[in-house]
């Protein structure tokens, strides 16, 4: 027989605490097991559920959970370089910590570099945090996301891809939005675009590099490899700095340029300033994400939106379905993409 202690505390009733590890035990099982089979995850066969599950009830620990306020758990990974970025990723974390505690959840954000380790021993720290499911946010590396993965409990990635690994992902139509770009550039006249942004420096870098030259072979342009300015980063120490250098190798400068992102869009607007070039009366500038920093910069950027808010709730949403026993399916999803013009176009 088990027995239940209690405690006398102001005059009140209270029950002890009963923890995982007394549960596992019990039963003859790792805690990560009896994690899993306490929230009810698909992974836990039924006979060794229903055993845990007993030995639960005769140790309290439903009575237990029931007299505390609940702290559901999910984490939130990213690389050290993401978790400090002023211009994009931290507005994401902003949403993610919002978004996670008005859905009754609270969020743990993690370094990438703190789950580059043991995998077993990440599946007992994760139990014994109680975190129930795990976000990625923005591009690291795979085998480091396979680790991750590896631990046994959902995982929802944003803005990035995985060419192996098997995992739910949200990120924007990037191929879209360099279409986009490039067919509002064409109705408005521009007949030669340039492309600004490494395309190495991100998933979503690359895709609207792709996406940028699809679109001009669909328009039937030219794409003049002297346009193509691929060495700018948006982690540039001095942007302006290096897209002018980059200027430099171009002979004739094209009607417009297709920025990777706003960030970028307004280090080429101040670059081509301190030429002497005019944006947009000789020079056309697109952006990407429609960051409040294109909104204030003269001429105001014309950028895509990627909808941040809403590939924040999303993920979120999926997320925590998964937690709550909804079958596992990594598909990927992509957020439709949205022109919002700027005064960084040239009117035909």
């Amino acid at each position: 027989m088990i027995t239940v202690l209690l405690f006398q505390t102001n005059g009140e009733c209270v029950i002890a605490k009963v923890t995982l590890k007394q549960i596992a035990e019990r039963a003859g099982v790792s805690i990560n097991t009896v994690s899993l089979a306490l929230r009810d995850m698909p992974n836990v066969n039924h006979d060794t559920r229903a055993r845990i599950c007993g030995i639960a009830a005769e140790l309290g620990y439903y009575a237990h959970k029931s007299h505390r306020t609940p702290s559901q758990k999910l984490g939130l990974i990213s690389t050290g370089a993401h978790l400090k970025d002023s211009y994009f990723y931290m507005a994401f974390q902003k949403l993610f910590l919002g978004m996670a505690y008005e859905h009754g959840y609270q969020m743990m954000v993690f370094d990438n570099e703190y789950w580059d380790r043991d995998s077993q021993a990440l599946r007992r720290w994760l139990t014994e945090s109680e975190i129930s499911g795990v976000l990625i946010l923005g591009d690291m590396e795979e085998t480091l996301a396979a680790n991750i993965v590896s631990c046994g409990l959902p995982v929802v990635a944003v803005g990035t891809r995985y060419h192996s690994l098997r995992v739910c992902t949200y990120i924007e139509d990037n191929t879209e939005a360099a279409y986009q770009a490039v067919q509002y550039l064409y109705t408005c006249g521009c007949r030669k675009m340039g492309f600004i942004g490494d395309p190495m420096y991100s998933t979503a870098f690359g895709e609207r590099y792709d996406g940028f030259c699809s679109a001009l072979r669909r328009f039937g342009l030219p794409c003049d490899p002297q346009h193509l300015l691929l060495t700018p980063r948006a982690d540039d120490a001095d942007i302006p700095r290096t897209i002018d250098r980059a200027l430099d190798q171009v002979d004739e400068l094209p009607d417009a340029f297709f920025c990777a992102n706003d960030y970028l869009g307004v280090g080429a607007a101040k670059a081509l300033f301190l030429r002497g070039v005019s944006v947009p009366g000789e020079v056309s500038l697109v952006g990407v994400d429609n960051n409040p920093l294109g909104k204030i910069a003269l001429p105001s950027l014309t950028s895509i939106d990627v909808h941040c808010r809403q590939q924040a709730e999303l993920s979120i949403r999926k997320l925590i379905s998964f937690v709550c026993g909804e079958e596992y399916d990594p598909l990927r999803f992509l957020v439709p993409t949205e022109l919002v013009q700027g005064d960084s176009v040239k009117q035909a």
